[in-house]
Protein backbone atom coordinates (compact mmCIF):
# COMPACT_ATOMS: atom_id res chain seq x y z
CA UNK A 1 0.00 0.00 0.00
CA UNK A 2 0.94 3.72 -0.77
CA UNK A 3 -1.38 6.20 0.57
CA UNK A 4 -0.97 9.72 -0.33
CA UNK A 5 -1.90 12.37 2.69
CA UNK A 6 -1.96 15.55 1.15
CA UNK A 7 -3.77 18.66 -0.35
CA UNK A 8 -5.16 18.83 -3.73
CA UNK A 9 -4.28 21.99 -4.40
CA UNK A 10 -1.36 24.57 -3.78
CA UNK A 11 -0.80 28.48 -4.52
CA UNK A 12 2.67 29.48 -5.90
CA UNK A 13 5.12 31.14 -3.41
CA UNK A 14 3.28 28.68 -0.60
CA UNK A 15 4.66 25.44 0.90
CA UNK A 16 3.17 22.24 -0.16
CA UNK A 17 3.30 19.54 2.84
CA UNK A 18 2.09 15.89 3.27
CA UNK A 19 2.57 12.86 4.09
CA UNK A 20 3.39 9.29 1.97
CA UNK A 21 2.38 5.97 4.23
CA UNK A 22 4.38 3.07 2.66
CA UNK A 23 3.58 -0.64 3.72
CA UNK A 24 6.47 -3.01 4.49
CA UNK A 25 5.53 -5.45 1.47
CA UNK A 26 5.95 -2.27 -0.97
CA UNK A 27 9.69 -1.55 0.43
CA UNK A 28 10.23 -5.07 0.25
CA UNK A 29 14.35 -4.80 -2.46
CA UNK A 30 13.63 -0.75 -2.70
CA UNK A 31 17.29 0.97 -2.90
CA UNK A 32 15.39 4.29 -3.08
CA UNK A 33 11.88 6.03 -2.17
CA UNK A 34 11.52 9.47 -3.84
CA UNK A 35 8.93 11.92 -3.56
CA UNK A 36 8.74 14.54 -6.30
CA UNK A 37 6.17 17.57 -7.27
CA UNK A 38 6.53 18.10 -10.87
CA UNK A 39 5.13 20.11 -13.51
CA UNK A 40 3.92 18.55 -17.27
CA UNK A 41 3.70 20.64 -20.28
CA UNK A 42 1.78 19.27 -23.22
CA UNK A 43 2.09 21.20 -26.65
CA UNK A 44 -1.00 20.28 -28.95
CA UNK A 45 -0.64 16.77 -28.68
CA UNK A 46 -1.01 13.96 -26.32
CA UNK A 47 2.76 13.59 -25.42
CA UNK A 48 4.08 14.78 -22.02
CA UNK A 49 6.56 16.68 -21.45
CA UNK A 50 8.19 17.37 -18.13
CA UNK A 51 9.60 21.44 -17.36
CA UNK A 52 12.02 22.49 -15.55
CA UNK A 53 9.32 22.70 -12.38
CA UNK A 54 10.34 19.85 -10.15
CA UNK A 55 11.14 19.38 -6.59
CA UNK A 56 11.90 15.77 -5.13
CA UNK A 57 12.92 14.39 -1.65
CA UNK A 58 14.47 11.34 -1.42
CA UNK A 59 14.29 8.40 1.06
CA UNK A 60 16.99 5.71 2.00
CA UNK A 61 14.22 2.54 2.16
CA UNK A 62 16.40 2.34 5.82
CA UNK A 63 14.49 5.81 6.57
CA UNK A 64 11.42 4.51 4.74
CA UNK A 65 11.26 1.40 7.47
CA UNK A 66 11.55 3.06 10.36
CA UNK A 67 9.31 5.94 9.71
CA UNK A 68 6.60 4.33 7.49
CA UNK A 69 4.83 7.68 7.55
CA UNK A 70 7.28 10.06 5.28
CA UNK A 71 6.97 13.47 5.37
CA UNK A 72 7.38 15.97 3.15
CA UNK A 73 7.61 19.75 2.45
CA UNK A 74 8.21 21.42 -0.85
CA UNK A 75 8.65 25.50 -1.10
CA UNK A 76 6.47 26.34 -4.44
CA UNK A 77 8.20 29.65 -5.86
CA UNK A 78 5.57 32.53 -7.08
CA UNK A 79 7.03 32.19 -10.80
CA UNK A 80 5.63 28.53 -10.80
CA UNK A 81 3.31 27.92 -13.63
CA UNK A 82 0.03 27.77 -12.70
CA UNK A 83 -2.43 24.30 -13.87
CA UNK A 84 -3.74 25.41 -17.31
CA UNK A 85 -5.79 23.32 -19.68
CA UNK A 86 -6.19 25.13 -23.44
CA UNK A 87 -6.44 23.61 -27.32
CA UNK A 88 -2.83 23.74 -27.72
CA UNK A 89 -1.21 23.84 -24.68
CA UNK A 90 -1.79 22.13 -20.95
CA UNK A 91 0.26 22.68 -17.42
CA UNK A 92 -0.75 19.90 -14.89
CA UNK A 93 0.89 19.33 -11.57
CA UNK A 94 1.78 16.00 -10.35
CA UNK A 95 3.02 14.17 -7.01
CA UNK A 96 4.63 11.51 -7.98
CA UNK A 97 5.51 8.50 -5.53
CA UNK A 98 8.40 5.94 -6.54
CA UNK A 99 10.01 3.49 -4.99
CA UNK A 100 12.72 2.05 -7.18
CA UNK A 101 12.89 -1.71 -6.15
CA UNK A 102 15.93 -3.50 -7.50
CA UNK A 103 14.98 -6.51 -10.25
CA UNK A 104 11.33 -5.35 -10.36
CA UNK A 105 9.01 -3.15 -11.82
CA UNK A 106 8.71 -0.09 -9.70
CA UNK A 107 6.05 0.80 -7.41
CA UNK A 108 4.57 3.90 -7.54
CA UNK A 109 1.08 6.16 -6.77
CA UNK A 110 0.40 9.52 -8.45
CA UNK A 111 -1.94 12.22 -7.51
CA UNK A 112 -2.91 15.29 -9.70
CA UNK A 113 -2.33 18.41 -7.90
CA UNK A 114 -4.04 22.35 -8.97
CA UNK A 115 -1.71 24.74 -8.95
CA UNK A 116 -3.47 27.86 -8.18
CA UNK A 117 -2.46 31.65 -8.38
Amino acid sequence: MIKINAPTSVSRGSEYKGVVEIGERELKGARLVEVALCNEITYGGKEANYSCWKMSKKFSPKDARSLFQLPFDFRVEGEAPVTYKGKRLSSKWKLNVNVDVVGAGDRWRRMDVIMLR
